[in-house]
């Protein structure tokens, strides 16, 4: 009777890990017409995130590393814009509770002649560096959290053994009489 109920438990635990588990997921990207083109062409960026080929929802398109809402479709998220002109980067995120988050790669996207401005090279160097980088990539973000919570715990160890060793009382030694 026992060791029934160890086998409950057991298999309860389990239930509990594949119920946390997050399912596995494809991500499929692609802009059409492919770069590059001639300013003023519109530009459609396509995502389809899905499990077992049903499709989810949960995309952002970041041209640049600017979040663009997404419109859900049947057959998968779409965005179309008018790019200025130079080069872009894009990449798709997508993510719904449950399921294994997915990025797509950086890609780029060129855009020649004038777009009225905005396009200089210098003004694309200065709106890179307005724009903090995002990573494509979960991974990174959570290499980046466990060391600086390793850091974190050592300097924390650090400075409570010191803390613990400089509030110890000193006993006085007293010198023995001479006669």
């Amino acid at each position: 009777m026992g060791g029934m109920k160890v086998w409950h438990v057991l298999i309860l635990l389990a239930l509990v890990g594949l119920v946390q588990a997050e399912i596995p997921t494809d991500l499929y990207v692609f802009a059409s017409p492919q770069s590059p083109q001639n300013y003023g062409t519109s530009i459609m960026f396509f995502a389809r995130y899905t499990v077992n080929g049903t499709l989810l929802d949960g995309v952002t398109l970041y041209i640049d590393n600017v979040p663009k809402t997404t419109t859900q479709t049947i057959n998968g998220s779409v965005y179309t814009t008018v790019l200025t002109s130079g080069t872009h980067t894009w990449y798709f995120s997508a993510s719904k509770a449950g399921y294994a988050p997915k990025n797509s790669t950086l890609g780029y996207y060129t855009i020649n002649g004038s777009s009225g401005g905005g396009g200089s090279p210098l003004l694309r160097i200065l709106k890179m560096e307005e724009t903090p980088a995002i990573s494509t990539d979960n991974t990174s973000w959570k290499l980046a959290i466990a060391i600086i919570a390793v850091i974190g715990l050592g300097i924390g160890y650090f400075v409570v053994r010191g803390a613990m060793f400089s509030t110890i009382p000193t006993a006085k030694v007293k010198k023995p009489k001479r006669k």
